[in-house]
């Protein structure tokens, strides 16, 4: 929102032109709905990809795709991927090169005589007329998941238990076998902050029903 100016429109009101450096606070409310405003533009462009989509959260994206082979998958990404650097380009943002991540997702048993050996990295457009290699990654945290390539949910659900037995930890420090919360508010301090770190998009990974 630098070097920019906006009016206020309401009803039959508008406002005199006003700076807008100060920018959006991080963890704003108002951030995912003037994202979703900003980039719907963009989103409506990926749904009339064929066998391709696009997901957006605020600063995070996600591009997917599927394909009879690890080669044409990625050939797949690579052309959506220049269509969304190219928009992002053209509104003036740009692509964190160091925040960015590729992976396949495969069955755990596959022949390489159907599906080919997979790549070891995928190569992409950063501008007109230069391009970044980007690793194939073995795990990928997306919106606070943690993915696999074989969508093993071993690594978030570990991940998530080290999470909480820090705050065990840290939450120590309010009481002891002396002094300290009683139990009836120990069991609301479990449930308010324990098990929604525990249970955390269970809806994706939990698959014992």
């Amino acid at each position: 929102m630098s070097n920019q100016s906006l009016h206020l429109h309401f009803n039959r009101y508008s406002s005199d032109p006003f700076g807008a450096a100060q920018g959006t606070p991080q963890g704003s409310p108002l951030s995912p709905i003037l994202s979703t405003l900003f980039t719907s533009p963009l989103l409506q462009l990926s749904s009339l990809w064929d066998s391709k989509d696009l997901t957006l959260y605020v600063d995070n994206g996600c591009i997917y795709t599927s394909g009879p082979t690890f080669l044409s998958a990625a050939t797949k990404i690579s052309d959506a991927w220049d269509r969304v650097r190219a928009w992002l380009s053209q509104v003036g943002l740009l692509v964190d090169f160091n925040k960015t991540e590729f992976m396949f997702f495969h069955p755990t048993h596959f022949s390489p005589r159907h599906l080919r050996l997979p790549p070891t990295s995928i190569l992409l457009s950063s501008g007109p007329a230069t391009t970044h290699r980007v690793s194939v990654a073995q795990s990928i945290c997306y919106l606070g998941v943690f993915f696999t390539p074989k969508l093993n949910w071993s690594l978030h659900v570990r991940t998530m238990s080290c999470h909480v037995q820090s705050l065990v930890h840290a939450l120590g420090i309010l009481r002891n076998s002396i002094w300290g919360l009683k139990l009836v508010p120990w069991r609301k301090v479990f449930h308010a902050i324990c098990t929604p770190i525990l249970t955390y998009a269970s809806q994706v990974w939990f698959t014992d029903i």
